[in-house]
Parts: structure tokens; C-alpha cells; sequence
């Protein structure tokens, strides 16, 4: 898989947003100011869950949100559905963490599966 599937998979999502981050090379996907996906040329960076523990990733670099602490970062080597599974896994992360009422303002989602 590719920068390029990752990148749709996430404008398909409901609510998501993208801007370039400060590190060169990478793209960030957020929901409600949250980000949910960092975008680099060779790897993904998604928020760690206690379902996304069972994936390999690699030990993300200072680069990453908040320093890498909290997510996981795999390269596109994964098939299409498990690339959006993984995907939908850290909106729906990010979406939970929203503070408040935050989630009511947005577009109705339900987690796939």
C-alpha cells in the first residue's frame, strides 16, 4: 500500500482535515483539532490503542506527535483493509479523546466491524 491510500482512506473519514505539520515530509489527518494519522514518505504514524497493540511497528521518532509517546509507527507494507482498519482504529482513538461535547459536533461515525 501507499502514502497515497492512506491519504484517501483518511479523507474518507468522517470530519477529518489534513495540514502539513512543521516536519518536513509529513502530513497530518486530524479530527475536531485531534490528530489521528501522521503521513510520512515511507511510514504511517497512528495513535496507539490496546487494539492496535497486536500490529509490529516501528519505535516512532521525535518527529511524531508529541514526541512519539502514544503512537505507533508501521511502514504501508499492509493490505488495504488492514490499513484502514488500523486507520479507523486511531480516528476513532482521537475522537474519544475529544474533550466535552466535541464529538456531538461532528459527523456522526460508528467504528467498522
Amino acid at each position: 500500500m501507499t502514502r497515497a491510500l492512506a491519504d484517501r482512506i483518511c479523507s474518507e473519514l468522517p470530519g477529518a482535515k489534513t495540514g502539513d505539520r512543521r516536519a518536513p515530509g509529513r502530513r497530518d489527518w486530524t479530527i475536531g483539532g485531534a490528530v489521528f494519522a501522521s503521513l510520512g514518505d515511507d511510514a504511517m504514524a497512528l495513535r496507539a490503542t490496546d487494539d492496535s497493540s497486536r500490529h509490529t511497528g516501528q519505535t516512532p521518532g521525535a518527529d511524531l506527535p508529541g514526541g512519539g509517546a502514544g503512537w505507533e509507527e508501521t511502514t504501508y507494507g499492509a493490505t488495504e483493509r488492514e490499513l484502514r482498519d488500523r486507520i479507523a482504529l486511531s480516528y476513532d482513538h482521537a475522537r474519544r479523546a475529544l474533550p466535552g461535547d466535541a464529538d456531538d459536533r461532528l459527523p456522526v461515525w460508528t467504528l467498522p466491524g
